[in-house]
């Protein structure tokens, strides 16, 4: 059985299952707090699974569309006053009966075409274990060698320079790299087989280095590191001076970018790792699915999108799951509320290097690029870059692979004088409808920003999610919001309230759900969102 956010519906089931002596076994993450299932024993064992994990990110209108099913009637006020014993009406009933009924046909889809696991990151890896051989290249590593690896692990670079923080720009060009990950996969140098140690790396040898130094921001570079596993620094601030002797732990091409973009006063004490490498290891499973991209975006095929952009996007994430697991273990405590005990164990690695070295490529794509522009540079988040002016890119399309197959498709769509919008890698301009270059834009932090038209009103449209049509104004409760409204944490309901004048730290919304946690499970409670 599946619930859409087990995080919520199950808190009712778990208070429920633990006070009648039911709860057979449930996983929750201590870290992340996420709920992946809960059994109960009844006359047989129930498993209650989470859809959210097989559509991350997805509400149920998003499933809706993707699949193309009826969405939903007008919702109920769920803010009126249900006493106990209350019956729902038919409206009510048969608004719970949709959702049902879109998760319901969403998953049949999915088990049909054998996507069975308990996440999507799961049958990812599961698919591209079937399309390359993968035991040849990636063996399970050792516990102790992964923890020696696993801080050289980060994430997408994000980057707002200081200047334009909170100001007014006028005439933004954004520019996104296709299918940044899946590219990297396919024509960078990855780690496979075993890890082993080495005094001095060869040139051209993939490596992780751990070292200690003292360093600054060289003056006209970005910063490129953040340091989460040290205490002195911030964990989501880019590092622009050290604080004190540091110590370090880098993939060889992060090492690289950091010796360029900062001066060392000293570097002390270097040990490394290293890796035997290939390019193309993964690039049967890219192309693959790339193709299968290119094609249902011609064809406007909402699941076949959807679908073949996941797998690309999805496949190295398994491999870098830490095998240190921390489990939630609910239990009744003296004030007869649901707490929490905190379970570790160790698990069995996967193989950390492909992860790594997938992202510290990725990085080093955008950060380069970012350098080669840095007069107009004026942000960066992953795989795309706004600059004042027009970029001038390292990587041109003309330099790129460009596949017989792609080729032959944009020919057949007649899109061959489209190659930046599809070749893998290129780097294409992202505009709103007619506008290519943003005429107005904020920027109040990472991952928080807007764009507005010459008159100051933000991009913000619905997209009827069954018709396509498109509206200045909500016309339907099922209506999709497209936005270049960008914030952390901020519902679509929020969002709609945002104007150019109220963009700002310290604005308040009201209308924000927060969960609160009581007995017999939890409530939504309205609360303000305040941009921090």
């Amino acid at each position: 059985m599946y619930f859409h956010n087990l995080k919520f519906d199950g808190s009712f089931l778990v208070d429920y299952a633990v006070r009648n002596g039911i709860l057979k076994e449930c996983l929750i993450d201590g870290n992340s707090g996420m709920w992946y299932f809960v059994k109960v024993q009844l006359d047989i064992v129930c498993e209650f699974r989470d859809t959210l994990k097989k559509f991350p990110q997805s509400s149920i209108n998003d499933i809706a569309r993707i699949f193309n099913i009826q969405g939903k009637t007008d919702k109920p006020d769920f803010e009126k006053y249900r006493p106990n014993n209350y019956k729902p009406t038919k409206e009510e009933i048969e608004y719970c009966k949709q959702d049902s009924h879109i998760i319901a046909v969403a998953m049949k889809h999915e088990l049909d075409k054998g996507n069975t696991s308990l996440t999507l990151a799961t049958d990812c890896f599961k698919d591209l274990k079937s399309r390359i051989i993968y035991d040849k290249w990636y063996p399970r590593i050792d516990v102790k060698i992964d923890t020696w690896l696993r801080p050289a692990l980060r994430g997408g670079y994000t980057y707002l320079k200081p200047e334009y923080k909170g100001i007014e720009i006028n005439d933004i060009w954004v520019h996104d790299e296709n299918s940044e990950y899946p590219y990297v996969t396919s024509y960078k140098p990855l780690p496979y087989w075993l890890p082993f140690q080495v005094e001095e790396p060869e040139p051209e040898q993939l490596y992780v280095v751990k070292f200690k130094s003292e360093f600054e921001l060289r003056k006209g570079f970005v910063p490129t590191i953040e340091l989460k596993y040290n205490f002195r620094y911030g964990h989501t601030e880019y590092v622009t001076e050290s604080k004190g002797e540091t110590e370090i732990c880098l993939t060889s091409v992060d090492y690289e970018l950091f010796k360029k973009h900062y001066k060392l006063d000293y570097e002390i004490d270097n040990e490394y790792i290293a890796f035997n490498s290939k390019v193309g290891i993964c690039k049967p499973y890219v192309d693959y699915w790339y193709l299968e991209k290119v094609i249902a975006k011609l064809e406007k095929k909402d699941y076949e999108y959807w679908i073949s952009k996941i797998r690309n996007n999805n496949s190295w994430g398994k491999l870098t799951t830490n095998p240190e697991h921390t489990n939630l273990i609910p239990y009744l405590d003296n004030d007869d509320a649901i707490s929490y005990n905190r379970v570790n164990s160790v698990g069995n690695p996967l193989y950390l290097p492909h992860g790594l070295f997938v992202t510290a490529w990725a990085r080093w794509d955008l950060i380069t690029e970012i350098q080669n522009n840095y007069d107009i540079f004026i942000y960066g988040d992953t795989d795309s870059i706004h600059t004042l002016g027009k970029p001038k890119f390292l990587k041109q399309t003309k330099d790129l692979f460009v596949d017989l197959e792609l080729v032959e498709i944009l020919e057949k769509y007649g899109k061959m004088d489209k190659l930046d919008d599809y070749v893998l890698g290129a780097w294409k301009q992202e505009g709103w409808h007619d506008y290519k270059i943003f005429p107005r834009g904020k920027y109040l932090k990472s991952k928080m920003y807007l764009h507005a038209d010459e008159n100051y009103r933000p991009f913000r449209e619905f997209e009827n999610p069954l018709t396509g049509k498109l509206s200045d104004v909500r016309l339907t409760q099922d209506d999709l919001l497209r936005s270049e409204i960008k914030a952390v944490g901020m519902t679509d309901e929020i969002k709609e309230k945002i104007t150019w004048d109220n963009f700002n730290v310290g604005s308040k919304f009201d209308g924000m759900l927060k969960k609160n946690s009581v007995k017999g499970g939890c409530l939504l409670r309205k609360t303000d969102y305040t941009i921090k």
